[in-house]
């Protein structure tokens, strides 16, 4: 039987608070914050709330991705 293939999902809603990704990485919140800035500031994220986020440009983050292997 073949895969169903699904497109990708362009939401996510995060199962942990900033300050719990700051803790669990070993990182401030503010270096998290920091990080979600600049790709919301270019238009390829959007967080329209404290737990939701949106990929708004997925080709662009996926070269961001690509160059972190």
């Amino acid at each position: 039987m073949g895969m169903i293939c699904q497109a990708p999902r362009s939401r996510f809603t995060l199962p942990m608070t900033q300050g719990d990704i700051a803790d669990y990485v070993g990182l401030t919140i503010e270096t998290v914050s920091r990080t979600l800035t600049k790709p919301r500031a270019e238009g390829l994220i959007e967080i329209p709330n404290a737990s939701d986020i949106v990929i708004k440009n997925r080709p662009a983050m996926e070269q961001i991705a690509e160059g972190m292997n």
